[in-house]
């Protein structure tokens, strides 16, 4: 009994990584999304407001847009790149999850 105490201990502290693991990507993935939203709407209102800003000239709208762009691809790379260890760790919380059925009542 004793070493099923330990196990599911083990089993437990594991979980509990996975869910900070879980946790720190979730955020990541607010955070590529807050970027491609950002640099899209500054993109859009640098479009629609370019006559109203004289001393910005095509080089300067060229390097700006240049910016915006770099800034919606790292922000999507950001955003995917969680994505996909999201689903790993879901994987792995799955698989302990049937590894222990306490955990898997645990576990909603």
């Amino acid at each position: 009994m004793a070493i099923d105490v330990k196990e599911e201990q083990l089993l437990l502290a594991e979980i509990q990584v996975l869910l900070a693991e879980l946790r720190t990507h979730l955020s990541l993935v607010r955070t590529g999304a807050g970027i491609v939203v950002s640099a899209a709407t500054l993109g859009f209102l640098l479009l629609s407001n370019g006559a109203y800003l004289p001393f910005v000239t095509e080089m300067h709208t060229t390097v700006i847009y240049s910016i915006l762009l770099f800034s919606v691809l790292g922000g999507v790379y950001l955003f995917v790149r969680s994505e996909r260890k999201i689903l790993a760790i879901t994987g792995l919380i799955r698989s302990a999850e049937k590894k222990n059925k306490r955990i898997d009542k645990l576990m909603v």
